[in-house]
């Protein structure tokens, strides 16, 4: 199983257009939530080192708790000046805070003074109210009250992603295929971010359970297995902290908890002027054996699922019958369950006893096929670039890029001199993605990011394929196409 989950990993990187320094498979029946709140359970959790893990609940640390963490043990210059001219009265400051969080148009530094006037003598919270305007512009500060404002580790940690908002991609997104012949394709995995490592995998094919199934399955793996997988929809859902603005899901209003300046600062300085003494320190979280080493940037989210297994060689007649309900209690690589979640199963034999596995999941049913994680270094840059963009959003028009299509003329190859001519076209679904940046500036920096990806890269695309470019902070998808004089064509589908 180790093999074919690591031929499996390949398959889908290759076709499916995927970085090998990023992508990491999720094993089992993991299908995408009906909540909100559920899929953010998902989305904070902090991934393993291993090409594959298993995406659920629980099964690892979270981002959020760790983030929450770093917070407890750092702090500003300035506010660690006000903490110590605080003294007993920080601990009963928060607490007020977390139970009263600024509202009905008041400002932090309003409760505070009206908490200080209440609670200390006039000199003292004369003094730290000065003091505390002067933390406030901390980032450090800033993501503490937020996160105590947002229940600290308890509250619910909000993304910006919603139920609604995934589907509405999800259903507009393009489609995928996957092929795996187990006899040829490739089962080396060192050179991926993960170097190889597959911890806590299922070894299993059959997800019953059976004691039965170790010898079907045994028989199964070894009759030279064929896999063709068709998606109708493929799609790259960014996973980014709430950090400004509200996020509304069903009758709730989640506020935001995530300031990525101060996780920037924690762990761009291991010292003392930002780490207080003591453990933990910066090494427990972003250390060689550190509890937060990397975080999600995306899940990878597939809809509308056809799976075709096919053998070379039969299978024992009088395991027919184990076969069978081994097949029809979920099997590798989706494990869902026939009659359960939209799955159906067609077909499991032919005519000589051989695999002829059909199975389906309608459309309406996502599975979450894996996610692309960054290593925490990685991460805290490309916040810093998102907090850019939106710092020079603010205040800015809302005009149209200029150009929207153009040609060019690339290397047909790699080390070649000949020229070849390349059209390439943003649709209007995809520029309507990319003026979220409404900073003509970013958005052209963006833009030419992804039009050098896509002009560059067409000589080596096949025709009628579908590419996808994680930028940092969105996904452009891409479709390979010939204009009708037959010269090479690209159109930028989506930007999300």
């Amino acid at each position: 199983m180790k093999t074919l989950t690591e031929q499996y990993y390949n398959a889908i990187v290759t076709q499916l257009n995927l970085s090998d320094q990023h992508f990491q498979l999720a094993q089992g029946n993991v299908a995408l939530p009906s909540t909100t709140q559920n899929i953010w359970s998902l989305m904070d959790q902090v991934p393993p080192l291993s090409i594959c893990g298993n995406w659920t609940p629980g099964s690892h640390n979270t981002f959020s708790s760790q983030y929450g963490g770093v917070l407890s043990r750092v702090h500003d210059a300035s506010s660690g000046q006000f903490q110590a001219a605080m003294g007993d009265y920080y601990t009963a400051w928060m607490t007020y805070l977390k139970n009263n969080p600024p509202s009905d148009g008041k400002t932090i530094i309003q409760v505070f003074s009206g908490w200080a006037y209440a609670n200390m003598p006039p000199d003292k919270a004369n003094q730290v109210i000065g003091m505390f305007q002067a933390a406030l512009n901390g980032p450090i500060t800033q993501a503490q009250m937020a996160w105590a404002a947002a229940g600290g580790q308890t509250g619910v940690k909000a993304y910006t992603s919603t139920v609604e908002t995934i589907s509405n991609v999800l259903s507009g997104a393009p489609s995928g295929t996957v092929t795996l012949d187990a006899s040829t394709q490739s089962s080396n995995t060192s050179h991926t971010w993960a170097a190889g490592a597959v911890e806590g995998f299922y070894d299993i094919f059959f997800g019953g359970g059976e004691a039965s199934y170790d010898k079907v399955s045994s028989e199964v793996i070894a009759s030279s297995l064929n896999f063709d997988i068709e998606f109708k929809h493929v799609s790259t859902i960014p996973v980014t902290p709430l950090s400004q603005g509200q996020v509304i899901a069903g009758p709730d209003t989640f506020n935001p908890w995530y300031v990525p300046n101060a996780l920037t600062t924690a762990y761009s300085n291991n010292n003392g002027n930002t780490w207080q003494s003591g453990t933990p320190d910066w090494t427990t979280y972003f250390g060689p054996q550190g509890s937060l080493p990397r975080a999600v940037d995306a899940l990878l989210l597939v809809d509308g699922i056809t799976i075709t297994i096919s053998s070379s060689k039969s299978i024992a007649t009088s395991d027919h019958t184990d076969v069978q309900s081994a097949f029809e209690a979920g099997f590798f690589p989706f494990f869902g369950v026939a009659g359960e979640g939209g799955w159906t199963l067609d077909k499991v034999f032919d005519d000589q006893g051989r695999l002829a596995v059909s199975a389906s999941c309608d459309v309406g049913h996502p599975q979450i096929l894996g996610i692309l994680q960054s290593a925490i270094g990685s991460y805290v840059q490309k916040d810093n670039l998102q907090a850019a963009m939106i710092a020079a959003r603010a205040g800015q028009g809302t005009a149209r890029s200029a150009v929207k299509s153009f040609d060019a003329e690339v290397r047909a190859s790699e080390g070649s001199d000949e020229l070849v001519g390349v059209s390439l076209n943003w649709s209007d679904a995809a520029m309507i993605g990319l003026e979220n940046f409404a900073n003509t500036q970013v958005r052209m920096m963006v833009m030419n990011q992804v039009n050098n990806w896509a002009v560059n890269s067409r000589p080596h695309w096949a025709d009628n394929s579908l590419h996808t470019l994680n930028t940092g902070v969105g996904t452009a998808t891409a479709r390979a196409g010939r204009s009708p004089a037959g010269t090479m064509s690209v159109v930028i589908v989506a930007f999300a």
